[in-house]
Order: C-alpha cells, then structure tokens, then sequence
C-alpha cells in the first residue's frame, strides 16, 4: 500500500511527464526541458525533475509520431 506522499509525488511525476511531451510536440527542446530539471532541483521539486527527465528518455529513444501517440493517449485523462 502506498503512503498519501507516495501518490502525490506519483501523479505529480506522470503530470509532469506528460505535460513535457507535450512541450516537445508543442516544439520545445530537450535544452528547454533541460534547463526546467534544473529550476525544478533548485526548487527541490523532485517529483517535476523525475517526470520530465523520464519525458526527456523517452523522446530520445522514440520518434516523434510515438511521443505524439503516448501525449494521445494521456489527454484522455488530463483533459486538458
């Protein structure tokens, strides 16, 4: 069973996450994203530094009709 804590930092990663992606669809660099881990450290915003380094991951590794199908996928439960 996770703690209250351990679920927020949860859905603060995955928002974060996805809200990068978005950020890259949106034409953004991985630099810009970069530089956003940094403010987040200093911030000590952990959770924030985790989602977009794992975004930063996966944009390295996939193209951009794959991340455009992952942020797809994940509107549906941001609604944004």
């Amino acid at each position: 069973m996770t703690s209250p804590l351990e679920e927020s930092f949860k859905e603060q990663k995955e928002l974060h996450y996805y809200l990068s992606l978005v950020s890259l669809i949106n034409g953004s660099s991985l630099s810009d994203l970069e530089l956003e881990i940094e403010i987040a450290e200093e911030l000590e915003e952990y959770a924030i530094c985790s989602g977009v380094q794992e975004a930063i991951k996966d944009a390295k590794r996939s193209s951009y009709k794959n991340i455009k199908l992952i942020v797809e996928e994940l509107n549906s439960k941001y609604n944004f």
